[in-house]
């Protein structure tokens, strides 16, 4: 997953450049998707990830009867319920992962982009050392 964000993140920076911000926010989907898709990821990860749709999807799930709102109706992304999110996903696997501490001050909110760049940052700087 590391080598993952790590070959194909700079592409969103690069489409952002050129003024295709839709097409920079498809890399981070991107990513994802292969991710979950390709690999036999850590549950930690896998869960992050599929967090990752629900928080920049999030019309599509509440439709689907997901209670949680994720983004703001201005599309920005809400800073609490984002963090209390990532903070249950990350707490259900200390055992485990004692070193499992999202860099949760890492996260940005000012954009969908902005998050979405954060957020895979924040995977990515993950500890999923086990016991």
């Amino acid at each position: 997953l590391v080598n993952m964000i790590d070959n194909e993140l700079h592409f969103m920076r690069y489409y952002r450049d050129q003024g295709y911000e839709e097409v920079a926010l498809s890399v981070p989907g991107y990513i994802v998707g292969f991710s979950l898709f390709n690999y036999a990821l850590p549950q930690p990860d896998r869960d992050l990830l599929q967090l990752y749709y629900r928080i920049t999807e999030d019309g599509y799930f509440r439709e689907l009867g997901f209670e949680q709102a994720f983004l703001k109706g201005d599309g920005k992304p809400q800073r609490l319920p984002i963090r209390r999110a990532v903070s249950q996903v990350t707490d259900q696997y200390r055992a485990k992962y004692p070193k499992l501490y999202p860099r949760l001050s890492s996260l940005r909110y000012d954009s969908l982009y902005e998050f979405a760049e954060s957020y895979l940052l924040m995977i990515r700087a993950l500890d999923l050392s086990e016991i």
